[in-house]
């Protein structure tokens, strides 16, 4: 899988000339699958109006802190997956320590990271998260016994504060 990373350009047409040449690697079969990362609304138009071959992901900043619903509405809408990258916030204290997650931690016998992993998978959503410790690696993939009840993912939604991490595409002109 190839990604355009960011959606920022010079020229207008230079988005489209990069996503062609992706589109050609595909066709040349060098690459599987193609795809964005921090591509808005706007930006994903810009695409699919220029494009043969769609993109199959977008990958986003996407936790309990910051859910661009918005943006991952259009993409279901559009059947382009996202790829949540910081879904753990990066261990913000905000996140990491927020009272609601360390009770559903104890309530669900899970590490606070899996309650959020598990939140993004439910909602449908492919968690993207980063270790080097075999332990914590083997954690997160271990979420398949349980389920977050709807009441509880409510819960988990309402802690959405629009505070980002990481890039701000909203600043990139589409």
């Amino acid at each position: 899988m190839v990604l355009i990373h960011w959606p920022e350009v010079k020229k207008k047409e230079d988005r489209i000339n990069v996503w062609k040449a992706m589109e050609e690697s595909v066709n040349e079969g060098k690459v599987k699958c193609i795809g964005v990362s921090n591509f808005l609304e706007g930006h994903l138009n810009h695409i699919l109006s220029n494009c043969k071959i769609k993109p199959v992901v977008n990958q986003i900043e996407c936790n309990p802190l910051y859910y661009d619903k918005e943006t991952i509405d259009f993409c279901k809408s559009q059947n382009i997956l996202i790829e949540a990258y910081c879904p753990l916030a990066e261990f913000d204290s905000k996140l990491i320590k927020n009272k609601i997650i360390v009770d559903l931690s104890k309530k669900y016998n899970k590490t606070v990271p899996q309650i959020i992993l598990k939140w993004i998978m439910q909602k449908g959503i492919i968690p993207l998260p980063k270790s080097v410790h075999k332990d914590y690696i083997i954690q997160n993939i271990n979420l398949d016994d349980f389920e977050i009840n709807n009441d509880d993912m409510k819960l988990i939604d309402g802690l959405e504060c629009g505070y980002k991490i990481d890039w701000d595409p909203h600043r990139v002109s589409v």
